[in-house]
């Protein structure tokens, strides 16, 4: 269970139009076999939250968001109802975010066929012809006991991501508190390795752009999708490619520096360390101030890092 995350739900007859006119996905795209996942921007384009979205019914929506910070989301979704018919309610009492990177046989969810895999492996999570389209198992969501569950619709080695009544959690004897932390510190690092940002422990809220985050990458943003807020800039900067700064993955060739570190070369600052675990880490860098600067010149807190500039083209390429 994701202590850090927690579940809002949106519901109404204006559930889906409403969410739609807001957000940087396209809403026409999930549906109770596919989640997708999104982000809520301030009118200039920067970040405001991100989330994994569920169907949950033909007029409620959960949206798997951060725990700290769920208010704030509830509040700022409040102001932007007007005579919407939304009801917007804060679930972090009755239901929790559980992921699984190893996707473990889990008898009490035996509804989902939960298995190990390899990166190369398809995962089906119902039977339908859309299942065949290869490389596309991401986002498959279903209905399992007392929730919700999906293949992570940002990058496949996150594996299982749901959303489950606490009771059923509390109720799952396989999972106690050793096996739950290993299977988050599990996750934390596929995140980290694949430049997975995790709301604001990773983004700048209301200074980082849809761009600097990679939500295209992360498979979060439709630029074919009608207005929503902050759309006007997200499209210039995508034609344009005016942002300088990007998240990108690093390897720490030593001591691992504490979120907020600055990466310097040379003289120069070049960007700063968010989160990491072990000798991974996710910075927020200025690729034009390093492209040819050679590898122990990259530091931070004197520490060598290696940058992995050619991330995101490799990612475009897939």
């Amino acid at each position: 269970m994701l202590k850090c995350r927690g579940v809002l739900s949106v519901k109404g007859p204006d559930a889906h139009s409403f969410l739609q006119n807001l957000l940087t996905n396209d809403m026409n795209s999930i549906s109770p076999e596919r989640a997708i996942y999104a982000a809520l921007l301030t009118p200039q384009g920067k970040f405001l939250h991100e989330f994994v979205i569920f169907q949950s019914g033909e007029q409620e929506f959960l949206l798997d968001c951060e725990s700290e910070r769920l208010l704030d989301l509830g509040k700022r979704l409040v102001s932007y109802r007007l005579r919407s018919s939304v009801e917007i309610s804060d679930m972090r009492d009755e239901m929790a975010v559980y992921v699984n990177p190893e996707i473990k046989q889990i008898s009490e969810l035996d509804e989902v066929p939960f298995k190990p895999y390899s990166a190369d492996e398809k995962i089906l999570l119902h039977d339908s012809p859309e299942n065949e389209r290869k490389n596309d198992q991401i986002g498959l969501a279903k209905k399992v006991k007392n929730g919700f569950a999906c293949i992570d619709p940002r990058h496949k080695n996150l594996g299982l991501r749901a959303i489950v009544s606490l009771s059923e959690l509390e109720d799952i004897k396989d999972l106690n508190n050793s096996e739950v932390n290993a299977t988050n510190i599990n996750y934390e690092l596929i995140r980290i390795k694949a430049c997975i940002p995790d709301g604001s422990r990773d983004i700048d809220v209301e200074k980082s752009t849809a761009a600097e985050i990679g939500l295209e990458y992360l498979k979060g943003v439709d630029f074919s999708k009608g207005c929503y807020i902050g759309q006007e800039v997200t499209n210039r900067m995508k034609n344009r490619g005016t942002s300088r700064r990007k998240l990108l993955p690093v390897e720490v060739l030593g001591k691992l520096p504490s979120p907020g570190t600055p990466i310097s070369c040379g003289n120069r600052e070049v960007g700063v360390i968010k989160t990491g675990l072990d000798n991974h880490a996710i910075a927020l860098v200025r690729p034009d101030r390093i492209l040819t600067a050679p590898e122990d010149t990259i530091l931070a807190q004197n520490i060598p890092l290696k940058i992995d500039l050619n991330y995101r083209d490799r990612l475009e390429e897939k």
